[in-house]
């Protein structure tokens, strides 16, 4: 028995990055061709093996898949730095705003406290049109933020954002998803 698969390109390039936490989507910033966006989807096994076979497995479970997005964005200001450091939240005084982060450590939920979901968008074709827009459902910052403060120095934050298992969702559509045709 065969599936037919509707055949659609896929689109490459300079990609803009949007992270929606609390329902509203902010904008990350611009990613260059020269620093491109990585994609890793792996899937994670449990080998079974026996003693008449050796090393050689003879099945294997399906543990789920480990999914992550790394790029560098060119610039970054209060929205890139609340997407980029965990834990973090905007707070207003009487004259000033400041980014604050840190919280207890041993929390469970706190990564889906902090996290949202991930769209990277092709900057060649119009912000309304998403074919080819790639999704995390629900996923986090995971890699370390680091910025030079100097004058001379780009603009720029690199993250590393890991999904989570959207639970709202239903299976085989959980992580997210790559959007090649328009419905």
């Amino acid at each position: 028995m065969s599936t037919a698969y509707a055949v659609n390109e896929i689109l490459f390039g300079s990609q803009k990055c949007y992270f929606t936490r609390s329902s509203v989507e902010k904008f990350l910033g611009h990613i260059s061709e020269d620093d491109p966006v990585r994609l890793s989807v792996e899937p994670s096994w449990r080998e079974i093996k026996v003693d008449l076979y050796g090393e050689v497995p003879v099945n294997r479970i399906f543990r789920g898949i480990i999914c992550t997005v790394g790029f560098v964005a060119r610039q970054w200001d209060d929205e890139q730095l609340l997407a980029a450091i965990p834990t973090a939240l905007q707070t207003a005084g009487p004259t000033i705003k400041a980014i604050t982060w840190g919280d207890v450590a041993g929390q469970s939920g706190i990564a889906a406290a902090y996290g949202g979901q991930l769209r990277l968008h092709n900057a060649e074709v119009a912000d309304a049109t998403t074919t080819g827009d790639v999704y995390l459902y629900l996923c986090n910052q995971i890699g370390r933020f680091e910025s030079e403060f100097s004058t001379k120095a780009p603009r720029q934050v690199g993250y590393l954002f890991g999904a989570l298992i959207d639970t709202s969702r239903t299976a085989g559509d959980l992580i997210g998803r790559w959007k090649t045709q328009t419905t």
